[in-house]
């Protein structure tokens, strides 16, 4: 299936791997350099949107079903493209037929309840900081996600770690060495936000605040670096509209400990490396005397 319009040619096929998987591939060579146009969609395990200078490829590789649904939509997209508009127009069409696609693929999908905590008090703490930011550029990129970082948050002068614990929890879990390191000698605080976690079909607390973001934020931008900020995360956050979860989480307190105190009980990396993969608890009580 082909299609050519003003400034790009359009090319919907079919193939099959060494390994037996359908893959679906929409081809587009353009005129325009479609990395310059910034345009991104969710980067999940089975959906790639790769653009290199004037070429780009998005392909799908998952399941039966799923591609069914997907070439359904691409038949559709094909009928839109519109011969006489740019690419940035029929970029814009493509974008809606995926989310199309992404309420559909996602569904059914399962969620990790504490995940979900974790995520949402990292959302509580950039909140907080856009909220006091002159340079929300700087604020939003210094949040590691999705970035395979040691520290959630990452600054010129202070770090943090955030960590979401219930109601009853009287410990706090550190899953790497690296987790609560400082080689850098900055201002470190571990952020520990206390959450309740409520179902309920009538509130959806991530979804409130993931908007509240977007309202601060000052530009199209920066909107879309956040956006992809959630959705490329192992979480894979698409937004409300994608993603509706069933949970109300109330906050019952946030509590700052200054890390960067040499005597801040925790386990460091080790000189010489033999030692790695490192899990262990905090008592809360034990840090007591750290408070900010």
């Amino acid at each position: 299936m082909k299609k050519t319009t003003k400034d790009s040619k359009f090319t919907f096929v079919k193939e099959v791997t060494a390994n037996q998987v359908e893959v679906l591939m929409l081809k587009i060579d353009s005129e325009i350099d479609l990395e310059s146009l910034n345009f991104r969609i969710p980067q999940l395990k089975y959906l790639k949107f790769i653009p290199v200078g004037s070429i780009a490829t998005l392909t799908i590789a998952e399941d039966p079903g799923l591609n069914k649904i997907f070439e359904t939509l691409m038949y559709n997209y094909f009928e839109e493209i519109h011969e006489e508009e740019s690419i940035e127009h029929n970029l814009f069409v493509l974008k809606t037929k995926i989310n199309e696609f992404l309420k559909l693929a996602e569904k059914d999908k399962g969620w990790d309840e504490n995940q979900l905590k974790g995520f949402y008090a990292e959302l509580l703490l950039l909140h907080s900081k856009l909220e006091q930011s002159t340079n929300k550029v700087e604020t939003l990129a210094g949040w590691q996600r999705p970035n395979m970082a040691n520290h959630d948050f990452t600054y010129k002068e202070i770090i943090h770690e955030v960590k979401a614990v219930g109601l009853h929890k009287n410990t706090v879990k550190i899953t790497s060495e690296h987790q609560l390191s400082n080689p850098e000698n900055k201002i470190f605080q571990l952020e520990v936000f206390r959450i309740e976690s409520l179902l309920t079909k009538h509130e959806d607390s991530v979804a409130e605040l993931y908007s509240s973001i977007i309202d601060q934020l000052e530009n199209v931008l920066e909107i879309e670096e956040f956006r992809v900020k959630c959705a490329d995360d192992e979480l894979n956050y698409l937004g409300p509209d994608i993603h509706p979860l069933p949970f109300k989480f109330i906050t019952h307190e946030h509590i700052s400990y200054s890390v960067h105190e040499d005597n801040f009980p925790r386990i460091l990396p080790d000189e010489h490396k033999t030692i790695s993969k490192v899990s262990y608890n905090i008592a809360l009580s034990a840090i007591e005397n750290f408070k900010v």
